[in-house]
């Protein structure tokens, strides 16, 4: 994913929420762009072309990161206001990494502020296993929870157990 393909998605979710009448409490944020940063991802690993690595290797991406700055909260202001986030993002790198915008797009798109509890590294499930089983989650539940797997983590078994939580 990078921060033009985060921004579609973004939006095809924030259709959806739209769509199924989830009341978010809005609030209103503005696109930034960030400056230009050249990115070496890390699946080029898996790229093996031996000999031909000098002409025929991948260049890194230039990647404007996207970020969206709060403008207007929907009027809660006060220092008792509810804080609560209604909405949360879990998955993988692609979500925890702000270079790929995926958090600022949502925010962006949905209109509403955005948790972001991905983690690097660890694939999409060890992620929500653990939000779901935090103080966090049990004290404050979501109106909606956007959960990142990438399809190739689709196909792979996870034992049982990862699917088992404990409250």
């Amino acid at each position: 994913m990078d921060p033009v393909w985060a921004r579609v998605v973004a939006k095809s979710l924030a259709d959806a929420v739209n769509a199924v009448g989830l009341s978010i409490p809005g609030i209103e944020f503005v696109e930034h762009k960030a400056v230009a940063v050249t990115h070496r991802g890390d699946l080029l690993r898996f790229v093996r072309l031996g000999k031909l690595v000098e002409w025929a290797e991948p260049q890194p991406d230039t990647l404007v990161p996207l970020q969206a700055r709060l403008v207007n909260n929907g009027g809660g202001s006060d220092l008792f206001d509810d804080n609560e986030i209604p909405v949360v993002l879990v998955g993988t790198s692609y979500s925890a990494n702000p270079l790929w915008s995926f958090e600022s797009a949502l925010k962006l798109e949905i209109g509403a502020d955005v948790m972001n509890v991905a983690d690097e590294g660890l694939g999409p499930i060890e992620p929500m296993a653990g939000y779901l089983q935090s103080d966090t989650f049990v004290g404050s539940q979501p109106k909606l929870v956007i959960w990142e797997i990438p399809e190739r983590f689709m196909a792979k078994p996870y034992p049982e157990e990862v699917f088992k939580l404990s409250f």
